[in-house]
């Protein structure tokens, strides 16, 4: 009975021995010494969410691991961007005022323009390419193959980006400030008329196609070539396809196409003189630009969607993760993973068991066998048959029974420390939902990592972002028909004297609608470049630490922003300022009067004063008039000006056409007396509307699993099986100290103790 009960009971607990230790998983951790590349990706395979691999270098320069080469226009590689072409065409340039529409009056000056604009865009990529190859690259430890290209690719998207907005911002500032200063220039926008009877010389501006100059900067007309005849006069002989003249050579050529440079015959044409007798008919050596392989609308394209992408077709670019790895230089990489218990520990702690699981079940089948019989055949009561079990005749009962005790104190003792003592657990929930995520960020806020399926995604994903401008910028004030109403027909020029704020409103109406929208357009840009840019991380961050994150982003945004569009507006000021270029207005130099009876009059220039302060000097004299202000350039008067005659109906249209800005129906963080210069450093922003959402944060990043850690007591079973593997030899011990101590304790009580009278 007692052996068969033993066997099945025994088979019993080594089969749930076997399974527990079989099924059951244990965290690991492992060191790997100077890895290659290959090792490297096959551990990041394989432990996506544990390895670490410390980088021995932190920081490299970009141009380690990243090259980038521009493939420009051909027409920035031609010979029509020579200085040799540009200088043969001005040498035959027939420079008379009949000619000015002729193609070949105006070449020399679209052709150093075109040339001027791929040197410059070539000059902006190389400086913008060799900060980026310099900027260094922080990396305290390897990142994985698909991150590191998705972030790199990520930084050279922005970085083209910006250098394209840069260069395309200087351009639409300088036109803004052409236009709005009204610059005059070679007799393309403007005529002088001399009145017979006083000699007074006045500035009339030009007209194209009905389109004036004094309004309009893109007033233009198609460019013809004219042909001599044999009396006094030239005849058109045709007109070139999509090339213009206009107010401004720079707005002329952009709104034209180099479809005429695709064409040999119509090459050989811009170089053939209005009057050949003059000139050497010799033809500069020059081919037509290449037409293999460029398709029909990038012919016809115009240049200003040239430049809107620098004058490049393309970029070649190479990312190579090799070099960064070299770069890195890792010495070892550590990762963790889960597993199964081996086949050799499970047979072997097995084995270690098997030894106290037999000894304590033969004790334990014998003394359960043992007091099954006595119980059912001893007549005692079950209390009194207790109490005799502890009733000790003999040693040999004395000493089992001490052992049992020793033995059952030594296994309890045993049990508790285990099951005190702190032991590390890792726990993986693979897709959690955001609400499991949040509750399990509460309970291990320190420990809780989730994988993000998705490592790279826009920030337009989860965040918007929404600009709200000073209300001037949409009001009337900043709309052609307003600055039709102050024009009147073109009557501001003769009418008012230079003081008068009057004599120069439209231009500094068209200034503050071009401000107004230059700026809008850089913050909107600024703003897309943000959304489009990638949100890179491969562990979900919890809600707190993405506001802080998003903060710092667009505390970062919202200070780079103004920098590059105030850096050149202000250089543009210095440049027109100190080159001393006179406006249409006749607001800085003036024609002096001519005496027309003289047989070669002499036109001469003398600089104006505001409140004594010389425009000779210096280009930012003013003077107030009628709530705004006066100045040399209507730009300096405009930003030198403030907002509180836009508030004063009777200040700003007395004959209330058009109504005055309301201060009470829109805040704003901008006093009434701050100058709409400090206004325009702001971009004239007041303030940004942030919208973040943590749930569609979540969802972008869509982890694919949460592991936490924490330190809890043993699992009950674990420490049973190691006091299981322990009570064979913990019943050998017992038993020797028991007997031991029992013989102790029965030679002391024998000792006779000699007597002394």
């Amino acid at each position: 009975m007692a052996t068969r009960l033993y066997i099945v009971i025994l088979i019993v607990s080594l089969l749930i021995t076997t399974l527990y230790l079989s099924l059951g998983e244990e965290l690991h951790r492992e060191t790997a010494l100077n890895p290659s590349e290959s090792q490297y990706n096959h551990l990041q395979q394989t432990y996506p969410n544990s390895l670490i691999c410390p980088c021995t270098s932190l920081s490299m320069s970009h141009q380690t691991f990243i090259s980038i080469e521009p493939v420009y226009h051909q027409v920035c590689l031609s010979d029509f961007v020579s200085s040799a072409w540009i200088d043969f065409l001005a040498a035959r340039q027939y420079n008379l005022f009949l000619f000015i529409y002729d193609k070949r009056y105006n070449v020399n000056t679209q052709f150093r323009l075109l040339s001027t604009l791929c040197e410059n865009a070539q000059q902006t990529v190389n400086d913008s390419l060799r900060l980026f190859l310099q900027t260094q690259f922080v990396s305290s430890q390897v990142i994985a193959q698909e991150i590191f290209h998705s972030q790199i690719n990520s930084l050279i998207e922005d970085w083209q980006v910006n250098t394209i907005s840069r260069f395309q911002l200087g351009i639409q500032l300088v036109r803004a400030t052409n236009q709005g200063n009204k610059i005059m220039n070679d007799f393309y926008n403007f005529n002088l008329q001399v009145d017979p009877t006083s000699g007074q010389v006045n500035v009339i501006p030009m007209n194209y196609s009905n389109c004036s100059c004094a309004l309009y900067d893109v007033c233009s007309e198609v460019m013809p070539i004219f042909q001599n005849t044999e009396g006094p006069f030239v005849i058109e002989r045709y007109r070139i396809r999509d090339f213009f003249t206009g107010c401004f050579p720079l707005e002329a050529l952009l709104q034209s196409t180099l479809e005429c440079l695709y064409n040999q015959t119509c090459v050989d044409d811009i170089q053939i003189p209005v009057i050949p007798l003059l000139y050497n008919d010799t033809l500069f050596n020059i081919s037509a630009l290449n037409i293999t392989g460029q398709g029909p609308n990038e012919m016809i394209e115009t240049v200003e969607s040239m430049v809107s992408r620098l004058m490049i077709n393309s970029w070649l670019r190479n990312i190579s993760f090799t070099s960064y790895y070299n770069a890195c230089a890792p010495t070892l990489c550590t990762f963790q993973y889960e597993s199964r218990r081996q086949t050799l520990f499970v047979v072997l702690t097995v084995i270690s068991v098997l030894s106290g699981l037999t000894t304590g079940l033969k004790i334990l089948t014998l003394i359960s066998v043992r007091f099954a019989e006595k119980m059912a055949d001893s007549r005692l009561a079950p209390i009194q048959f207790v109490k005799n079990v502890f009733v000790c005749h003999n040693d040999q009962k004395l000493a089992n029974r001490l052992q049992f005790v020793l033995l059952v104190i030594t296994l309890c003792v045993l049990y508790v420390v285990s099951f005190v003592q702190p032991q590390f657990r890792s726990v993986e929930i693979p897709k959690p939902s955001l609400s499991i995520y949040r509750d399990l960020s509460t309970q291990f806020p320190d420990s809780l990592q989730c994988s993000c399926s998705n490592i790279s995604f826009k920030y337009q994903t989860f965040l918007t972002i929404q600009p709200r401008f000073h209300q001037v910028c949409s009001s009337e004030f900043t709309s052609n028909s307003w600055i039709e109403y102050v024009y009147e027909n073109d009557n501001l020029f003769p009418r008012f004297n230079h003081t008068d704020f009057r004599a120069t409103a439209t231009g500094q109406f068209q200034l503050l609608s071009s401000l107004c929208r230059l700026s809008q357009k850089t913050v909107n840009d600024s703003v897309s470049q943000l959304a489009s840019t990638d949100f890179i991380n491969a562990q979900l961050i919890a809600s707190n630490l993405l506001d802080s994150r998003i903060q710092t982003t667009i505390s970062e945004f919202q200070l780079r922003t103004p920098t590059s569009f105030i850096s050149m507006l202000d250089l543009i000021r210095d440049v027109t300022g100190t080159n001393m270029l006179m406006s249409m207005y006749s607001t800085n130099w003036k024609y002096s009067d001519v005496n027309i009876n003289k047989e070669n009059p002499v036109l001469n220039i003398a600089p104006l004063d505001y409140q004594e302060c010389d425009c000779g000097m210096t280009p930012k004299c003013t003077q107030p008039s009628r709530g705004m202000m006066a100045g040399c350039y209507p730009l300096e008067a405009l930003l030198q000006s403030t907002l509180q005659c836009f508030y004063d109906q009777q200040c700003i249209d007395s004959n209330e056409t058009f109504k005055s800005l309301n201060s009470s129906f829109v805040s704003s963080r901008f006093d009434v007396n701050s100058s709409i210069e400090f206004i325009v450093q702001q971009l004239m922003v007041e303030e940004y509307l942030v919208n973040k959402s943590y749930e569609k944060y979540f969802d972008q990043c869509s982890p694919s699993s949460c592991t936490y850690s924490y330190t809890g007591s043993q699992d009950e079973i674990d420490i049973a099986t190691s006091l299981i593997g322990l009570y064979g030899g913990l019943v050998v011990i017992s038993q020797w100290i028991t007997v031991l101590s029992i013989k102790v304790y029965r030679s002391r009580r024998r000792r006779i103790y000699p007597q002394i009278q």
